[in-house]
């Protein structure tokens, strides 16, 4: 129950940060493409304090949905038997059977890492060759924690 409480404050702090960079995107954008101010009014005219659409976020987190997607990882406890060297993850205990997932973005489309960590397919055994796997353990988190941790795990484009 805590932790589930945890995961949501998480995603929620997550979605934060997502629409804080979609506003600043939205605002570089608009600079980006040369749109020009309004006119300005004559210097005589009365003035009143702009009042703009939203406030601006007080710090921009870096990457949260990276962030976000790593800490999942990390909580669903999927280093039991995976390290991503490329972002500093170790595994829990060092075995003979720890795969290493940094550049496995490079592998796979977003659809795949959510039908495999769903056990919905199968794939040719990294440590086995010849041999056909299934992923080990059926991801036990919501919808939106999957599509989270794919997302991360998509973005896993460095290393290997």
């Amino acid at each position: 129950m805590v932790r589930s409480r945890k995961l949501v404050a998480l995603l929620l702090v997550v979605g934060l940060g997502v629409a804080a960079q979609g506003w600043a995107k939205t605002k570089k954008k608009a600079k980006v493409k040369g749109d020009k101010p309004a006119a300005t009014a004559p210097a005589d005219a009365k003035k009143e304090p702009a009042k703009p659409d939203a406030a601006p976020p007080a710090a921009e987190p870096a990457k949260p949905a990276a962030s976000a997607g790593k800490a999942l990882f990390l909580a669903q406890k999927c280093n039991k038997c995976h390290r991503v060297t490329s972002q500093g993850i170790a595994p829990l205990k060092e075995k003979d059977d720890i795969v290493d997932l940094s550049g496995i973005g490079k592998e796979h489309d977003l659809p795949w890492f959510g039908q495999w960590l769903r056990k919905e397919i199968d794939k040719d055994s990294k440590l086995r060759p010849g041999e056909k796997t299934k992923h080990k353990g059926a991801f036990a988190g919501s919808d939106a924690e999957l599509q989270t941790l794919t997302a991360w795990l998509k973005g896993l484009t460095q290393g290997k």
